[in-house]
Parts: C-alpha cells; sequence; structure tokens
C-alpha cells in the first residue's frame, strides 16, 4: 500500500507569499491566521491557515471555486469599496463530502466567503466554516511600505484599507486570467454523469462545486461573524 502523500500543487504566479493577508493572532494560534489565493486545475481557491493548535483540517479553511464565482467574488469586493456606509456579502461554497469512502448524495455547505466593510470604513475578507475558528482579513498597506498624501500626510486606517483593497482587486483581475490560461488542464469528464459537467445557473450540481452568494448591508454595525453565518 502506498501511503505516501500527493505531491503538493505546483506553485504559479498567484502562490507569490505577498499577495496574501494576515489577521489578527487568534486564540489557541502560535502564529497569525494567513489567507492566500491559489489556482489548482482551472479552480481559483481562497486557502485560509488559523494557525490554530489542534484546529480540524490541519488548520485549513478552504473556499475552491470557478471562475465566473471568482470573479462575482471581486466584483463585491469592488461593491464593498465603493458602499457608502457598511457592506457586507456572502458566498456559499458547496461540495460533495466523503465518509468511508462514500460520496454524499448531494453538495452540502463546506465554507462559506465572507466580504465587506465594517463601520470604520475598512474593507475585509475571510472564509469560515462551521465550528471552525473566524479569523478576518482588513485590507491594508503592507509591512515594508506607507503611501502618503500629496501634503504628505498619512491615510486614515479606512482610505488605507481601500486604497490596498482596490490594488488587490485591480491585481487579481489581471493576474488571474493569466494564471488560469497558463495552467489550464483538460479536465476529465468521465465521471460528470448527469451533473451537466460544467457551469449553470440554476445552482444545480456543476462538476463538483455550486456557490451562492448573496449581498446586503453589514447589520448592526459589526463584523462579529458567529451571529450572522448563514449555516
Amino acid at each position: 500500500m502506498n501511503n505516501q502523500r500527493p505531491a503538493p500543487p505546483k506553485k504559479t504566479a498567484i502562490d507569490e507569499w505577498k499577495i496574501r493577508l494576515s489577521g489578527e493572532q487568534l486564540n489557541g494560534g502560535n502564529k497569525k491566521p494567513t489567507l492566500a489565493f491559489s489556482v489548482v486545475k482551472n479552480q481559483v481557491r481562497i486557502n485560509v491557515k488559523t494557525n490554530v493548535e489542534g484546529d480540524k483540517e490541519y488548520g485549513l479553511i478552504r473556499a475552491a471555486m470557478d471562475s465566473p464565482t471568482f470573479f462575482a467574488l471581486l466584483v463585491e469586493l469592488q461593491n464593498a469599496i465603493d458602499a457608502p456606509g457598511e457592506y457586507k456579502a456572502y458566498i456559499k461554497n458547496q461540495n460533495y463530502t466523503f465518509y468511508q469512502g462514500k460520496r454524499s448524495e448531494s453538495p452540502t455547505l463546506v465554507s462559506t466567503t465572507i466580504l465587506g466593510k465594517d463601520a470604520n470604513g475598512r474593507v475585509y475578507l475571510t472564509v469560515t466554516a462551521k465550528d471552525r475558528p473566524k479569523p478576518i482579513f482588513y485590507f491594508a498597506s503592507t509591512f515594508f511600505h506607507s503611501v502618503l498624501k500629496a501634503d504628505g500626510s498619512s491615510y486614515t486606517e479606512a482610505e488605507d484599507s481601500v486604497l490596498y483593497a482596490k490594488a488587490f482587486v485591480t491585481l487579481l483581475t489581471g493576474l488571474t486570467p493569466a494564471v488560469l490560461a497558463n495552467e489550464y488542464i483538460e479536465p476529465d469528464t468521465s465521471n460528470f454523469g448527469n451533473n451537466n459537467g460544467g457551469y449553470n445557473n440554476n445552482n444545480n450540481n456543476n462538476g463538483g462545486n455550486n456557490n451562492q452568494s448573496s449581498s446586503a448591508p453589514a447589520p448592526g454595525g459589526k463584523t462579529d461573524f458567529d451571529d450572522d453565518l448563514p449555516f
């Protein structure tokens, strides 16, 4: 029996470690949580590492999505950036699950992507799941750089967050298609059966991923996900 772990996915330009976000260290964490992007088998992934001791799935919470859904996410990020006040949007990430080698009969919710703008004007993004830690990642200037206004004054925390959220939307809008094109792999359709084999707009089975989104102004002026996660 071969007990070797599968080789890690090939690294691409979107795996560049500076194209990621970090959050405040969580209770039980050994270092700050991180949020990173990757492209694997024609899917864009958001990978959150909680870095909490004893967390399930080795601390990984993932949102794997098709290209249209990822770009819908970027549109929603832009909506959050442009919002005059608080804003919040969700994308429900569904997939088949496996127990004792048997696939579930239908896709189930495996994670939820949450993004928005908080009461202080900061733009954020995260992925969380039921009974898992809930890190939050704010867009902000990087450790080695500070952007100043023409008069030499500093941006406010909200202005800085909006600036870098715009930068991420611009960067990912340009970089992601190039990586998807360069790393394209022809999918194996032999096991698609009656799953329609691809994208459809009825939120039915689509070959392994089923993403649904909803958006609304953030309730109650808070960024606490415990009470309003759509589980």
